[in-house]
């Protein structure tokens, strides 16, 4: 029978079985022989039991704050939904409703509730595992023919249907104890006692997670590399763990809490900013007096909340699609790589290449251009023994391989090249460095080596910086060599550099145009499983193929891709919902507010001005201050992610080690926050203009 891959349990079982029934004593021929199976498959399992741990390690971790806001989502939305059910409650105390069978009703209420959304969300839940599962980067999704089934455990569903369900019961058993124990006079006249937040917990936790944040930045950027040797203000090896485990949470968390404080005050801000201008000349006195930033202070956690989660996952999100995108640049180096069995010249590589991508189904013809990169050998003249290899980069191989800033020294990709062109420079790897004795900006001579008549040539050469790796070429070979340009190259070896058509190389890369990359690279894959059919070809790589890698086996991989989208959907759609729901309720709260400014004498428009004044204020500073906590926390993530993606490539078999250089996607965030103002302004226009049109007395009687 075939090993089953449902799960590893079922595997190791059959596995177990298997060495049970072929282990043992045969009679063979007359002579007893004894066979002793061995399992040779069970080290390959506990190895993807070791991946498998620390993904959903990862996944856990990456999952909490999406949970957190699920949580307090269904928190803020049951205390103000409850809270208007006080009233209700006094009045059917008055008609002689016993306490039992109020808290019956209100209890039996929250349970069918509850239980009737749990079951739309593990239903949602299930529909979207193959999104998740299938996507290949950020928003990006691939589906094919390996699609598992979702799976998910009895424990586990019923668990998050107990901590639910249980967490809607205890708030409303809670809410309505307290109501019962009201006076029935303050029940009918809508009094709530109110409790104080511990506003000073809230500045601790924002300050440790403000530490940790500052850590993380010191530590990466490299303005910061001389402040304790690039430790960043925490030296002390537990607690910089410490902080870097908990430290983004304690960010999110406090800086959410301190940070809707000041979205509540909005309106003061813009009343400074807006006071004396027309727009509200005539209702400034109202808002002098409205309640309304107390009454959506959740509201602004809410959108402080989600806001932050948008941003990091988008940004987060974005930046794996690239770090993906630039380790497939690194370990291809182009378009396509070829390395023949013999050396070629340039228009040979180029006329093998054409005439197989013109016997493919492309119905485009492919524009082919190549480079190559020169290998030669060279001391310092004065130790002969010291060397190291040398690097000749073309200028055609300068202008089409994948280069990033991350390969060359400094931050500046063109800087550097320019650098690179000029004649007499030079850079170094890392091996290189230490070998040499180099340093940058030093000038250093060295002896060129003539293998075929042993002659030398001198040239002095200044050092430019450290490179990290040249795109398609070996990464160790890079780390132990120095790379000079074209120029450089000619002037020091003269005639032992030949002309750009007389160039020959086993290694070629080449650059097809966009075409290539059609039919999500299906023309380029077809190139490649072309070429590798040739006996002068020795090896093919192409980027398409190297990327589709990548996003298996490199990087943050194993669903994370597709949790982030998922973090960056159910946060978006979470702060337009609730920000719907949570104005209608509020709004709907203030109806007597809204009636009595009209009573003495304000006109609707002034109410709906003074209404969305009030509201927008808060849910654009609230929104502002959301995406800035966002960037911190991506920051302050970006040391986590670094790490898991580091053990992922290390377990994965991918030498790339690119750096996480956040990407600030502006236009998605852009995207989201002029959804949620549209989401705001419709509540507020409905809900609004229903007050508005009530009539005055039976609302002013709290009818």
């Amino acid at each position: 029978s075939a090993l089953p891959t449902s799960s590893i349990a079922e595997s190791e079982s059959q596995l177990r079985s298997w060495q049970s029934e072929i282990g043992g004593e045969y009679e063979v021929e007359g002579e007893t022989v004894k066979l002793r199976a061995v399992d040779m498959v069970a080290s390959v399992i506990v190895f993807f039991n070791i991946i498998l741990y620390f993904v959903q390690g990862f996944d856990y971790i990456i999952m909490i704050p999406i949970i957190v806001l699920s949580l307090a989502v269904l928190i803020y939305g049951l205390l103000l939904s409850l809270e208007q059910r006080r009233r209700e409650v006094a009045v059917n105390r008055v008609m002689g409703a016993s306490s039992a069978g109020l808290s019956k009703m209100v209890l039996a209420e929250m349970g069918v509730f509850s239980v009737t959304a749990w079951l739309a969300g593990y239903l949602l839940a299930i529909a979207a595992i193959p999104f998740v599962l299938s996507a290949t980067g950020f928003m990006e999704f691939r589906f094919d023919d390996m699609r598992p089934p979702p799976m998910l455990s009895t424990k586990a569903m019923l668990g998050t249907m107990v901590v639910t369900v249980g967490i809607a019961l205890l708030f409303g058993r809670a809410r309505t104890k307290a109501f019962l124990e009201t006076e029935i006079s303050e029940g009918v006249a809508k009094v709530a006692t109110k409790t104080e937040p511990k506003y000073w917990l809230h500045w601790i936790v924002f300050g440790l997670g403000l530490i940790a944040l500052t850590d993380s930045v010191m530590e990466e950027w490299k303005m910061f590399a001389d402040y304790n040797s690039g430790k960043g203000i925490i030296t002390n090896a537990f607690a910089d763990g410490l902080l870097a485990v908990f430290g983004p949470f304690l960010l999110w968390i406090g800086g959410a809490l301190v940070l809707s404080r000041l979205g509540s005050r909005g309106p003061e801000l813009m009343q400074y900013l807006f006071g004396r201008t027309p727009l509200l000349k005539d209702v400034k006195r109202g808002l002098s007096g409205s309640g309304s930033a107390e009454g959506v202070g959740r509201l602004a956690l809410i959108i402080v909340l989600t806001l932050s989660i948008v941003t990091m996952a988008a940004v987060q999100g974005y930046t794996g699609t690239v770090v993906d995108e630039k380790t497939a640049d690194q370990a291809v180096g182009a378009d396509l790589k070829v390395v023949f069995a013999s050396p070629v010249t340039e228009s040979q590589a180029i006329s093998m290449v054409t005439t197989a991508w013109d016997s493919g189904d492309s119905s485009h013809s492919a524009t082919v251009s190549a480079a190559t990169v020169l290998q030669y050998y060279a001391t310092l003249t004065d130790d002969e023994f010291v060397g190291a290899s040398v690097w000749i980069v073309t200028d055609e191989a300068l202008d089409m391989l994948h280069w990033t800033a991350q390969a060359l020294p400094g931050d500046d990709l063109n800087a550097a090249k320019a650098d690179l062109r000029r004649n007499g420079t030079f850079t170094h790897g890392d091996e290189a460095r230490w070998s040499l004795d180099v340093s940058t900006g030093d000038s250093y001579s060295f002896a060129l080596v003539n293998f075929f008549s042993g002659e030398t040539t001198n040239m002095t050469l200044e050092d430019v910086g450290n490179h990290n790796w040249v795109p398609g070429m070996d990464l160790s070979g890079a780390a132990n060599a120095i790379l000079i340009g074209e120029e450089t190259a000619r002037a020091w070896a003269g005639p032992l550099v030949p002309a750009d058509n007389q160039i020959l190389s086993t290694i070629w890369f080449f650059d097809l145009g966009q075409d290539a990359y059609d039919d999500d690279g299906e023309h380029l894959r077809d190139l490649s499983v072309q070429l590798s059919t040739d006996s002068s070809v020795a090896s093919v790589q192409d980027w398409s193929s190297a990327h589709r890698d990548v996003e298996k086996n490199g990087g943050l991989i194993y669903g994370t891709p597709g949790l982030l989208s998922l973090q960056f959907v159910v946060s978006a759609l979470a702060a337009v919902a609730s920000s719907f729901v949570f104005l209608s309720l509020v709004l709907s709260q203030r109806r007597k507010e809204l009636s009595i400014l009209q009573a003495i004498g304000g006109s609707p428009s002034q109410v709906m001005r003074l209404v969305l004044f009030e509201i927008l204020s808060i849910t654009i500073v609230s929104m502002a201050l959301g995406g800035l906590l966002g960037i911190g926390i991506s920051y302050s993530f970006n040391g986590l992610f670094n790490l898991f993606g580091l053990i992922f490539q290390v377990f994965g078999g991918s030498a790339s080690l690119i750096n996480r250089d956040l990407v600030w996607p502006f236009a998605e965030l852009l995207q989201v926050g002029g959804i949620l103002l549209l989401a705001v302004l419709v509540a507020l226009v409905v809900t609004t203009r229903k007050a508005i049109g009530a009539d005055l007395a039976t609302v002013l009687k709290g009818e």
